[in-house]
């Protein structure tokens, strides 16, 4: 009397859990792969990532972010049927913490012009590693002096301006 052999059911489609993830340098994520159909004689999944140095993918579907960029997540049954996650990996934003000015120092402190000549303002910002520094300047009369983007005063008429001098929130007139 002949053996009756099973029949080798093959799997006919793979999916996944995902079509695709956003993950940060370091997380990781664990896929799950199904078959069908459900009655498949073999049903193991090999698992492979098309770039390494971006993720890493362990056989129990496991996903690890080691690098910034993209890779592709293949989940391939033994008979070659696949389903695919794209994963796009991206570094750790850093928070970063605004350092406000404290303080602004301008000299001369007080100027007196001759008509048509000019004077540079020396500002210094503190503290130094203050996030930003800019320093802007305006006048209170233009029509009797003027300042530059860069602190040149100007004088253009008699009379009497005060030129304000602002970084942050720290204002000082001259």
């Amino acid at each position: 009397e002949e053996e009756s052999k099973a029949e080798d059911v093959k799997v006919s489609k793979v999916t996944l859990n995902a079509e695709s993830a956003e993950m940060t340098i370091g997380d990781t994520k664990k896929f799950v792969a199904s078959v069908e159909p459900s009655n498949a004689t073999n049903k193991t999944i090999i698992w492979s990532s098309t770039n390494e140095q971006v993720v890493a993918v362990s056989q129990d579907g496991t996903v690890k972010a080691v690098g910034e960029g993209n890779a592709t997540i293949a989940a391939t049954a033994v008979n070659g049927q696949y389903a695919l996650i794209n994963v796009t990996v991206k570094k750790e934003e850093t928070p970063v913490t605004k350092v406000e000015v404290k303080d602004i120092s301008v000299s001369p402190s007080t100027m007196t012009l001759a008509l048509k000549k000019t004077k540079t303002l020396k500002v210094s910002v503190s503290p130094a590693n203050a996030t930003d520094k800019t320093v802007t300047y305006s006048s209170s009369n233009a029509s009797v002096a003027t300042v530059s983007s860069t602190g040149t005063v100007k004088a253009v008429a008699p009379g009497i301006a005060k030129i304000k001098v602002k970084a942050g929130s720290v204002v000082k007139s001259v």
